[in-house]
């Protein structure tokens, strides 16, 4: 396969699989005022074969009685996932503060955050993926992305094993990578200037400008 095929391919597969993602956003906003019908679409969402998606929910923050978290998170057993939301506790995480609730609030759109380290229970490092959740306290509806997920998506596709790749935001941060000297986060990581956008998401797949056939992985 030539780089603009391989380029075609992934950004085919990825649009695919953000499809799902953006589904599960919309069936989210439409139950997000009762918690039984949330958890229901996520657990089923989490137990799908092929999803990457490691946890998801509603989350609003408009002071101590008015805030909830409702996520569910994948593991070895899908569980609701508890943080602290009041300001007095010492392990207080400020919601209303994160990029993944606050700019998506403010631009009314979905909004992609990330790669970043969740520290607020998994220890990950993720993609969030959220829009702002109708009704009031202010919210939004919002899925974490497995970036090891998305990797597996990737390069399980026969595009993703026929040369080295690398997926990243605009900033140039890498969001995964077939070529093992790359790692995610990572930016700016060279050459590799064959580029297609992904269309209705801020990132890009790119490819070396020559791929020789040493560069395939297919038979290796």
């Amino acid at each position: 396969m030539s780089p603009p095929d391989v380029l075609d391919e992934l950004i085919g597969t990825l649009a695919t699989a953000m499809s799902d993602v953006r589904a599960l956003l919309d069936d989210l906003a439409h139950e997000a005022a009762t918690h039984d019908a949330v958890e229901v679409l996520v657990r089923r969402e989490l137990s799908r074969p092929g999803s990457i998606v490691l946890g998801a929910g509603v989350i609003r923050a408009g002071g101590r009685a008015d805030s909830l978290w409702w996520w569910w998170r994948r593991g070895t057993v899908t569980s609701e996932l508890l943080v602290a939301l009041e300001p007095t506790s010492l392990t207080f995480y400020d919601v209303e503060h994160q990029p993944w609730f606050l700019e998506p609030l403010q631009s009314g759109t979905l909004n992609l955050v990330g790669p970043y380290l969740d520290r607020s229970g998994t220890n990950l490092m993720v993609v969030t993926v959220s829009r702002p959740a109708p009704g009031a306290p202010a919210g939004i509806v919002g899925a974490d992305l497995s970036l090891d997920a998305i990797f597996r998506l990737l390069v399980a596709t026969p595009a993703g094993r026929q040369l080295p790749w690398v997926l990243e935001n605009l900033e140039g941060r890498v969001i995964a990578s077939a070529d093992p000297a790359i790692t995610v986060g990572e930016r700016d990581v060279g050459p590799w200037r064959i580029q297609r956008a992904c269309p209705m998401l801020p990132w890009r797949v790119v490819v070396r400008a020559s791929a020789a056939a040493s560069d395939s992985f297919a038979s290796g």
